[in-house]
């Protein structure tokens, strides 16, 4: 089993491609009246995940939790690498407190 180069350009990217699956307006009304529900009603909300750490305690997190396996499968160099892209990457959201990441969400109900 060989190993694969990781970033977090990557990462990011499937990330985005599964929330605009699901995410994306409309997708779910569709797919709940498909299933014979009726009264359908979907809302698109804005809302924040704050993380009540810096970036760097953060990254740590990500690199032991589910991703442990891609980030483990990557040299030291390259580890080294996608973490600083991701310390990067969420310094934008850092008040100095906590990181505030910013999310879309869709929610739908409907009645059976």
């Amino acid at each position: 089993m060989g190993s694969h180069p990781f970033t977090a350009g990557q990462a990011m990217h499937s990330v985005q491609e599964l929330a605009t699956g699901l995410g994306s307006p409309g997708t779910l009304l569709v797919l709940l009246q498909e299933a014979d529900f009726q009264e359908v009603e979907e809302e698109s909300r804005r809302i924040i995940f704050p993380f009540v750490s810096p970036p760097s305690e953060i990254v740590v997190r990500v690199g032991q939790g589910p991703s442990r396996k891609a980030f483990d499968s990557l040299t030291e160099e390259d580890r080294r690498k996608v973490f600083s892209e991701i310390i990067e990457a969420m310094t934008e959201y850092y008040n100095g407190h906590r990181v505030m990441f910013p999310a879309s969400i869709v929610v739908a109900s409907g009645v059976r």
